[in-house]
């Protein structure tokens, strides 16, 4: 891979959601890393979407506008207010609000390959919502294979953190998930192809 750009939250540690359904949060975190200098709490976050949605239940997850009003609480640090591996309880705890809190505004943006470029050339980070292929799942060599088969009902977010070319003068993506570090190239990231981002992207998303 020819690597173009590469944005500094490339090499951010990875972290894993499990089983929740808690990517968005995640996501959201990694694009506010900057706010700290350190990961933001995506429990936090998660928290504040439910308690924002009306007659929310475990693995629920987040929905955009749930996730707009989150954003706006604010999150504290991650080693405050630490991930936990289960959903949390009906009716959801009040939130502390004791703690130091960083909040930035969210909005959509284009999920056009080349204005997602742009950004990155602007050292901006770009969150994508994507359709998955099973080749998701299992990419080979630090690269997802394109694949037109989606599986019914998922979407999952990430972050788009750098852009390259191969010498078949393909284009690619950079990205971090949120599936821990044994996914993609062995630290949590992974390679998507132009075709992968124009027939699977639904909505991409930042930080203003």
């Amino acid at each position: 891979m020819n690597e173009l750009i590469r944005l500094p939250e490339a090499d951010i540690t990875v972290r894993a959601q499990g089983l929740r359904p808690t990517c968005l949060a995640f996501a959201l975190s990694d694009l506010n890393y900057q706010l700290a200098s350190d990961h933001l709490s995506p429990e936090y976050l998660y928290r504040a979407a439910a308690l924002a949605s009306l007659g929310w239940q475990p693995n629920d997850g987040m929905t955009w506008e749930s996730a707009v009003a989150a954003v706006k609480t604010g999150q504290p640090l991650e080693e405050k207010f630490p991930y936990q591996s289960t959903e949390p309880p009906v009716p959801i705890p009040a939130l502390p609000r004791s703690l130091a809190l960083h909040r930035n505004a969210i909005s959509l943006q284009s999920n056009k390959f080349d204005e997602i470029v742009i950004r990155l050339q602007r050292q901006i980070p770009t969150g994508l919502a994507l359709r998955l292929t099973q080749e998701f799942y299992s990419p080979q060599n630090g690269q997802v294979l394109f694949s037109d088969r989606v599986i019914p009902g998922m979407l999952h977010a990430v972050v788009v953190i750098g852009h390259g070319t191969t010498p078949d003068s393909k284009q690619w993506l950079f990205i971090r998930n949120s599936w821990g570090s044994p996914w993609g190239d062995g630290n949590g990231r992974a390679w998507i192809c132009e075709s992968y981002v124009a027939a699977h992207s639904t909505f991409a998303f930042g930080v203003n």
